[in-house]
């Protein structure tokens, strides 16, 4: 096992780091929408169906 990760070190450390970027932006839409935020669109929420 440890020989598997020395020879694709470099495909484990970009995976790593695509997975820590996904959770950073899954994360921030979780705490956008408990402020009561939209996620993603920059129009006003009070009347949008997604935000309840």
């Amino acid at each position: 096992m440890p020989e598997f990760i020395t020879q694709n070190l470099g495909t484990v450390i970009t995976g790593l780091v695509v997975l820590a970027i996904a959770a950073a932006i899954v994360i921030k839409l979780i705490r956008d929408k408990r402020k009561g935020k939209c996620a993603g669109c920059s129009c006003g929420c009070g009347d949008c169906k997604a935000a309840d």
